[in-house]
């Protein structure tokens, strides 16, 4: 059983991504939500240094869907990711 979140969670802190995100070559949505609790600010710097094509979207208390992963409004979540997904990868019959 694990038991060993200590070391876990410090090896995540220490996790830095600036050194690779401008290799990343697939078109990449960024999301950003108000009142993020545990990545503030993270998201646009991240959407700053990606060189692919991108979108940057924010989602807000005014339509529920603040707060990390938006927890109180699934539904619009996954409506902005899939309609994303739909214009970028298209429809497949």
């Amino acid at each position: 059983m694990f038991t060993d979140f200590w070391t876990a969670a410090r090896r995540v802190a220490a996790m830095d991504i600036t050194g690779v995100v401008r290799r990343i070559e697939a078109p990449t949505l960024v999301l950003d939500y108000e009142d993020e609790q545990f990545y503030p600010g993270q998201p646009r710097e991240m959407y700053e240094l990606l060189r692919a094509p991108k979108e940057y979207i924010r989602l807000t208390s005014a339509t529920g869907a603040q707060l990390h992963c938006s927890p109180m409004a699934p539904q619009q979540h996954c409506e902005v990711v899939f309609d994303w997904l739909e214009d970028t990868v298209g429809r497949r019959s």
